[in-house]
């Protein structure tokens, strides 16, 4: 099991003075939190100890070193070092937890007089279902690894497999750690046990009054948190109004400007043309060009702005019926190309259908375009599931665009091709984006150069 990316960021994270169960499923699971851990530890310069126990030693460093661990350089330097149940927590013959706070004190003491920045240390804990001596004191020894961690540079990750101890031992495994590692996460652990709590008398009845502590502490951070949101919320709406009026007002205050840019570069290239300098009037020609491409800019970022202004007014929508207006209206776009489109099954939707027709309208408008360099273009829309959610798609067999880029795709005046090969204002898909997120939706591509792209949306109120 390769571990995630964000999973290793927050063992990164991780620093002397921690204290984490790993509760793991399987040994893969249980490798791709341990092995990682003790890489991380090597590389900051910390002396790195395992105790195995489930797993032989050579097992152990047979998956190091996949994972980039220099084995025999390590241990060779004393930087790791491998033990047996035998050689750690049952020395003496049982298990004393006073004593193995000591073996861990001196450990670390060594560690730092050799030179290491920290000792970091992960043990396998399938021992204590040996029934050796001692063993009904392992969750004293736990805890009171909270009294010893947070005085002493040192970190320490114990394994508990969930499927070989009782629910008994994992529920108080987890009670005596800070950290928690289950299902390839890091978890800050609300149900954690200060050491002076679970080691003193009366636990049934510290327990209880710490669970309505959680209880009532946990409703009060919720509360703030959704207090938090709807003022967020309130500000995000807020400054969204502004910047659409403020797009609006200089939007609409430039198409004057443009207009007359256009007209007398138009006038001065008809009446003074015979006279004119050939690369003159060239000039006047880009004039003119740049000016009309401004305008559509201009009318495409206010038809933007209206949409995020405007309230929605939604109503049961069969999305077939628009998907068949749009492809109507495109014919003359289209011309004499060879096109083919096939439209499949599309859910109903509670939408406002104006609206969705530009979804589709811009969508397959992009399909057309990106797909001129084809001889026979193919452009397919259609729905299938998604982690059980509907989700509606358009399709083609165009240029496609490097996903690299693709954060880039809904961005105002955002464009992935040179406007020498397709023209456009690069306002379309972000209109796009506006739309579905008004009905509650989410918008995505997928793509590959020279293979076509796919675009997908959902929409809050499918059926």
């Amino acid at each position: 099991m390769k571990p995630e990316p964000q999973f290793l960021d927050a063992l990164e994270r991780l620093a002397p003075h921690d204290h984490l169960c790993l509760i793991y499923e399987d040994q893969q699971e249980q490798f791709a939190a341990a092995i990682p851990f003790m890489r991380i530890g090597l590389e900051r310069g910390e002396k790195c100890i395992y105790i195995a126990d489930d797993n032989r030693v050579s097992t152990i460093l047979d998956a190091m070193r996949p994972q980039g661990i220099d084995v025999d350089s390590a241990v060779k330097s004393g930087a790791l070092s491998l033990a047996t149940k035998q050689e750690a927590y049952l020395r003496q013959g049982y298990f004393d937890p006073d004593w193995m706070i000591r073996f861990l004190q001196d450990a670390t003491a060594a560690a730092m007089a050799a030179g290491f920045s920290a000792l970091r240390v992960t043990g396998e804990m399938t021992w204590a279902l040996g029934g050796d001596p001692g063993v009904e004191r392992l969750m004293e020894y736990e805890s009171k690894l909270n009294y010893f961690l947070p005085d002493n540079p040192c970190l320490a990750i114990c394994q508990y497999s969930r499927q070989r101890f009782s629910p008994e031992v994992i529920l108080d495994v987890i009670r005596t750690h800070p950290l928690v590692v289950y299902g390839g996460v890091v978890c800050q652990n609300f149900y954690y046990v200060p050491p002076d709590q679970f080691l003193g008398p009366n636990q049934v009845g510290r327990e209880v009054e710490r669970l309505l502590t959680n209880v009532r502490d946990r409703e009060r951070v919720e509360n703030e948190l959704r207090r938090a949101r709807d003022e967020l919320e309130e500000r995000v709406r807020e400054r969204t109004a502004e910047l659409e009026a403020f797009a609006y007002s200089v939007s609409h205050s430039l198409r004057a400007p443009l207009r007359h840019m256009d007209g007398f570069a138009r006038i001065l290239a008809e009446q003074a043309g015979p006279r004119l300098d050939p690369e003159f009037a060239k000039y006047l020609q880009r004039i003119s060009e740049a000016s009309q491409q401004m305008g559509r800019m201009v009318d495409d970022l206010l038809n933007l702005s209206r949409t995020g202004r405007r309230d929605l007014s939604t109503r049961p929508t069969d999305l077939r019926l628009l998907v068949e207006e749009v492809l109507a209206e495109l014919k003359p776009e289209i011309g004499d190309r060879d096109v083919r489109f096939e439209v499949g099954e599309l859910p109903l939707a509670e939408c406002d259908p104006a609206l969705m027709k530009q979804v589709f309208a811009n969508l397959l408008s992009n399909a057309v375009k990106f797909t001129r360099p084809r001889e026979q273009a193919l452009i397919q829309v259609g729905h299938t599931r998604m982690d059980g959610r509907p989700v509606v798609f358009v399709r083609d067999n165009g240029v496609g665009f490097n996903m690299k880029h693709a954060a880039r795709l809904f961005g105002v005046f955002e464009r992935l091709h040179r406007r020498e090969e397709f023209e456009g204002t690069g306002v379309g898909l972000a209109t796009v984006q506006r739309i579905i997120r008004k009905h509650g939706g989410s918008v995505w591509a997928e793509a590959e150069p020279g293979q076509g792209a796919t675009f997908y949306f959902t929409l809050k109120g499918q059926y």
